[in-house]
């Protein structure tokens, strides 16, 4: 490797470093400056102090139980405190858009393109709503989720490489026992994905 590549790579790498903190920074401000939250909304206390009394919840609750063990995790960690409740949506909301880039980053490959990309995906308007009430960090965490299950598989179809396909299908199956709001990506990708394989894509759906 040449010095001119070295310092290519060296550039590259550090704009891959930076634009997610960037994200990050404005994520906080476009969503979460000045608002403060001096209590729980109704629906976030009763969804977190809910007695659900199950010692199984893939037995009692098949269609999410992993986003009620979620829950249980979350107020066994905050209660019922505002405040840690608004750091939850800060951390959520910052991993979505760090992994909405790194989506864009694999699809067009080009940072600065997918930078500015990200920044309509952050400030779009129905953001607010979402991420200002606690109830909805468990739609945001597994948005990433899904998002992350995408990376890696289309990775997978880049390098074949099967522990890629592993994490994917993990995330996957994670994801639809928590919230099953993209169920359906294993048929978007047969349809528009047409360099892997069907016989491969047919996994999802055992």
């Amino acid at each position: 490797m040449n010095n001119y590549q070295s310092e290519n790579l060296e550039v590259n790498l550090y704009k891959l470093n930076t634009y997610p903190i960037i994200l990050i920074f404005l994520n906080i401000i476009f969503h979460f400056v000045p608002f403060e939250r001096k209590s729980l909304a109704p629906d976030d206390y009763s969804l977190l102090t809910y007695n659900r009394n199950s010692e199984n919840y893939f037995l009692d609750f098949f269609e999410r139980p992993i986003q009620l063990y979620y829950f249980d995790l979350q107020y066994w960690l905050i209660g019922d405190s505002a405040f840690f409740g608004f750091l939850i949506l800060i951390l959520t909301s910052s991993i979505l858009i760090v992994t909405v880039y790194y989506l864009f980053l694999l699809l067009i490959n080009e940072n600065k393109l997918s930078f500015v990309f990200s920044i309509f995906y952050l400030v779009f308007y129905s953001k607010l709503a979402i991420y200002n009430n606690l109830i909805n960090a468990h739609i945001i965490l597994v948005s990433s989720f899904y998002i992350m299950s995408l990376i890696f598989f289309i990775k997978y179809s880049d390098d074949k490489k099967v522990f890629l396909l592993l994490i994917s299908l993990f995330l996957y199956f994670i994801s639809i026992f928590f919230y099953e709001i993209g169920i359906f990506l294993p048929l978007i990708l047969t349809f528009f994905y047409k360099k892997v394989p069907l016989k491969t894509l047919s996994i999802y759906f055992i």
